[in-house]
């Protein structure tokens, strides 16, 4: 029994190891991360299990995972999977654990079967007989050498792929319970089996008991050594850390689960824990990535820090790469009120006000904020344009006009159709000054500081449709665009200058998003096709034939550094806008630019437009990006040469028709029997996996390269006998060719063999062969030829006069067939009856000149036919139709305005006539005709009238059918004998 002395001590030491601890030991400050991000993969994308038990990475780069459904090697893309059902003599299903040997090589471990091997294609089981078979841990160490923990004891893998016996930690009559393993920095192995600790001398191997009180906290499940010499025990709940003075609990880690430690090159300590996901733990801040970043499922022990630094980790939910990032997101996980976000705007305070498709929300110092009742209580609207003036904060909304809201978030105005604005419907919104430019269908309205809305419509040459964009030049002008096009407005105020499809100059796309004027006064141009830039006489376009992976953008913003950021439909891009220069003089063909896409953290990949502004630049220097999952935002503090990304590049398969070939081999193959030949690489850059783009040639067949995209495989078929050398390279963005480092090529050769008639000197004597054949086959049809000629001057004579008699005769069937056609082509297009134009010819005529100006269009109906027909009979109704038809033929001056459109029903096109012209012709045709006698067949005379609906001008057929029809329908609806304008 311990003295109350000794406890006294114990107690003492204990307290004095805390206060020697780290302070980041004892009290932690924690968040969630936002330097990382989460890509994730599960079976639908091909994994064999969702639970993911262990990770590792091969020599060539690719990522292997073990689950209970079998192992798989992961490209990045997709998953190949290993076991017992496509494997021959793989005699395991379930895999727990896996290890990388010093050659690279794979080492997994089975319950039930033990370790295999994988070495190119090639599986073999690493198993002695009378070893135990079930596999729980994998460690390699510095030297080599693979540990294998496992209920039954420890052992040892060596060099001949054989299982040693490891040193006895227990002395009772069953084997330790190996639970965990660690490397310590010289060199020895430190594990925990049962309830003990031991360490074990590499060099003989054998075992030392240690005494570090572990019996109070019970088995230990994970080891770790930090670069520092700090030690990390886990048992089951909480974490603790050797001390001179003993183990010491650290609080922050009270009572969780962990499941996995590694400390990453950068130092950071990541713990896997199964109440709060993944810790990220440097210095005295713990981060947290779980389910607020994209980490679900409960974490398993697979956590790996691949050859590039990134980490991923298994959990029940499948398999994770969480990868350093300069993009970041917000969305309703961070307490904006939508995700769908359709405007950012940058405060002079510093905040940065996000408009949804549910409202307004703010952003500052790492908080946000929604604010309320902007339209008044249970309304909202989305808010589609933001600006800035000394009054506060203008929102433009989709259908509740303007509010103004000052820097408390509290409603100072709002302002909508009945105070004066045009359109509640605002997708713009630009501060000038003290006025504010407001723009909505149609119209350009000012709100000056007096509050006074001034209107700017057609009348100063702005074009039809919604405007989405607003911009001040350093000249004064103001640039307006929208659905027609792009109208710059003078300082003036007088007329706009408009460009669109029909303008000259042309400008080559229909929508305009933003605008950017360059320090030499070009005026940048993002539009629904591509960039566009004005140099004050002409537009130039560039687009997915100069590199850009999408044409709709929504926003130019330039950085510190004078790179250009654009926001469109497919991500970011940032791009040197003196490149745009370089493609002009024909130095190069494509942009080298940087692409930021979902796969880098943008919440999504496809940004918002149609609304202003579409995304801004904070003070920070970050790009905040309104997208249709929540706001992206990316630091634009990148190094201005960024050296290209290394790309392990790797040959996965080889197909000769449809048969798999190893691609580490030298392969000679038939010719005659070698039809298709599929060559399957991979890029194994796993951050840039998504944004990798490949080229390759076949060197002996065509030595230009060809531009593969994102595609990963290379079809050849039919190729001819000889030597090729396949050759492929890939690149992550910025893209430029010229610059492919070595590690980012890799070649595979093959051979066909030609057959014995493919050989050259087989080929060659057969050609001579030949040509003795020839000129002997010449001398006979040189002899022959005299003989034939005689008889070909004779036929050609009489065959000569035969084919003149058939010329003349087809001469004048041509023209009886050309007369004919010519009838029917009348007939097709004119009525029987009246001779007037069909409603076929009517349409066509009607549609010509609408193409050339708007025009007005009457639809006539004889009133009451149907009782002169029944009455009088239908030669009575035909004669009333004909001289209906005169008098309208009469009235449309020209034939072509006038139709018979069948039955009573006529047509008149009337162009070039104002309203009150066009309506006192309708009118005089109307009176005309009542006064017009009919004779009838049985001698009597009656009279017919006629009503009338006449269209609006148009030049829409379809809009001047239906309102004349309209028209029609109340002229016979009041009474008939009249003539009725489209409203």
């Amino acid at each position: 029994m311990e003295s109350p002395l000794a406890k006294l001590l114990q107690v003492l030491g204990y307290l004095l190891a805390a206060c020697l601890l780290p302070f980041n030991a004892v009290a932690l400050n924690t968040g969630h991360t936002s330097n990382y991000t989460v890509q994730h993969w599960n079976m639908q994308q091909g994994l064999p299990h969702n639970m993911v038990n262990a990770i590792t990475q091969d020599r060539d780069g690719f990522i292997w995972v073990t689950t209970w459904e079998g192992a798989a090697r992961f490209n990045g893309r997709s998953f190949t999977p290993f076991d017992d059902s496509n494997i021959p003599g793989l005699e395991a299903r379930s895999f727990r654990s896996a290890v990388t040997d010093i050659q690279g090589r794979v080492v997994l471990g089975a319950p039930q079967t033990g370790l295999w091997r994988q070495d190119h294609g090639q599986w073999q089981q690493l198993l002695a007989a009378g070893h135990p078979r079930l596999s729980m841990l994998l460690l390699r160490t510095r030297n080599g050498d693979i540990w294998v923990g496992t209920e039954s004891g420890l052992f040892r893998l060596d060099d001949k792929g054989k299982l040693q016996p490891g040193p006895k930690l227990s002395h009772r009559y069953r084997n330790s319970w190996v639970s965990a393993m660690t490397e310590l920095d010289n060199g020895y192995l430190l594990l925990a089996a049962d309830d003990d600790l031991f360490e074990i001398d590499p060099q003989t191997r054998q075992a030392r008991k240690l005494n570090w009180g572990t019996q109070h906290i019970g088995t230990i499940f994970n080891l770790l050594q930090t670069r520092h010499g700090e030690i990390f025990l886990a048992p089951q709940r909480g974490l603790y850390q050797k001390t001179a003075a003993g183990l010491v609990s650290l609080p922050a880690f009270e009572k969780l689960r962990i499941s996995a430690m590694l400390e990453d090159r950068s130092g950071n300590i990541w713990i896997s824990t199964a109440e709060r996901g993944l810790l990220r733990w440097q210095g005295n801040v713990i981060e947290a990535v779980g389910e607020k970043e994209g980490l679900t499922g409960h974490n398993t022990p697979a956590l790996f820090e691949d050859s590039e630094g990134h980490l991923w980790v298994g959990t029940t939910d499948g398999l994770f790469l969480i990868a350093r990032s300069t993009t970041k997101g917000i969305d309703t996980r961070h307490g904006l009120d939508n995700k769908n976000v359709r405007t950012v705007l940058h405060a002079r305070d510093g905040s940065m006000w996000i408009g949804t498709s549910a409202g307004l929300n703010r952003w500052k110092q790492g908080q946000v904020s929604t604010l309320k009742s902007l339209w008044g209580e249970d309304a909202y609207s989305s808010v589609l344009a933001l600006a800035e003036t000394a009054d506060g904060i203008w929102a433009g909304s989709y259908e509740r006009g303007i509010v103004l809201i000052d820097g408390n978030g509290h409603v100072k105005k709002r302002m909508d159709r009945t105070s004066g604005l045009s359109s509640n419907r605002i997708r713009a919104l630009l501060a000038d000054g003290d006025d504010l430019w407001i723009g909505s269908h149609g119209v350009l309205s000012r709100l000056d500081k007096a509050g006074v809305i001034h209107h700017y419509g057609p009348e100063y040459g702005l074009e039809d449709g919604f405007i989405v964009a607003l911009y001040k030049d350093s000249h004064g002008n103001l640039w307006i665009g929208g659905g027609q096009g792009l109208c710059i407005l003078p300082p003036t105020l007088t007329k706009a200058h408009c460009y669109s499809r029909q303008s000259s100059p042309q400008l080559p796309a229909q929508i305009a998003f933003d605008f950017l004027e360059r320090p030499n006064g070009d005026m940048l141009i993002a539009s629904d096709h591509g960039i566009l830039r004005w140099d004050g006489k002409s537009f130039h376009r560039y687009g997915k034939a100069q590199g850009l992976p999408n044409e709709s953008l929504f926003r130019l913003m330039p950085d510190r550094q004078g790179f250009l950021w654009v926001s469109s439909n497919n991500g970011v891009f940032r791009i040197d806008p003196g490149q745009l220069d370089e493609i002009d003089r024909g130095k190069r063909s494509q942009f080298s630019l940087m692409h930021f896409t979902q796969d880098s953290g943008m919440p999504s990949s496809q940004a918002n437009g149609n609304s202003f502004p579409a995304a801004d630049m904070d003070d920070d220097g970050n790009f905040w990006v309104a997208t249709g999952a929540g706001v992206a935002i990316i630091n634009t503090q990148i190094p201005a040469n960024i050296s290209h990304a290394k790309v392990p590049l790797v040959i996965e398969q080889l197909l000769v028709d449809g048969v798999e070939h190893s691609a580490l081999e030298l392969i000679k193959l038939p010719a005659t029997d070698t039809k298709r030949i599929v060559i399957r690489y991979a890029g194994l850059n796993h951050r840039h996996i998504h944004e990798l783009r490949y080229r390759y040639r076949l060197l002996g067949f065509d030595n230009k390269w060809i531009e593969a995209g994102n595609g990963n495989e290379a079809v050849f078929t039919n190729l001819p006998p000889g030597n090729f050398t396949f050759e492929v390279q890939a690149m992550a963005p910025p893209l430029d060719w010229s610059r492919v480092p070595q590690s980012n090529q890799t070649s595979l050769r093959f051979t066909l063999t030609p057959a014995w008639w493919q050989r050259l000197d087989v080929q060659l004597g057969v050609i001579f062969l030949s040509v003795l054949a020839i000129l002997a086959l010449l001398r006979l049809y040189n002899l022959s030829q005299y003989k034939r000629q005689e008889r070909l001057e004779l036929e050609v004579k009489i065959r000569t006069q035969e084919l003149n008699e058939k010329n003349h005769a087809l001469q004048e069937a041509s023209q009886v067939q050309s007369q004919l056609m010519q009838r029917l082509e009348l007939l097709a297009g004119q009525d029987e009856l009246t001779s007037l134009p069909n409603r076929r010819s009517a349409r066509k005529q009607m549609e010509a000149l609408c193409r050339v100006q708007a025009i007005r269009l009457a639809m006539i109906d004889l009133d009451h036919f149907k009782c002169i027909n029944d009455r009088y009979g239908h030669e009575t109704g035909d004669r009333a139709l004909i001289i209906f038809a005169r008098l309208l033929q009469q009235h449309a001056g020209r034939l072509e305005n006038c139709a018979r459109l069948g039955g009573e029903e006529f047509a008149l096109l009337i162009p070039d006539a104002g309203h009150d012209a066009a309506l006192a012709q309708c009118q005089s045709l109307c009176e005309q005709m009542a006064a017009t006698p009919i004779h009838a067949v049985d001698g009597g005379i009656l009279y017919c009238t006629v009503s009338i609906g006449l269209s609006n001008p148009s030049r829409e057929p379809h809009q001047l059918l239906r309102e004349a029809d309209e028209a029609l329908y109340r002229a016979k609806k009041t009474g008939r004998n009249r003539v009725c304008v489209a409203d």
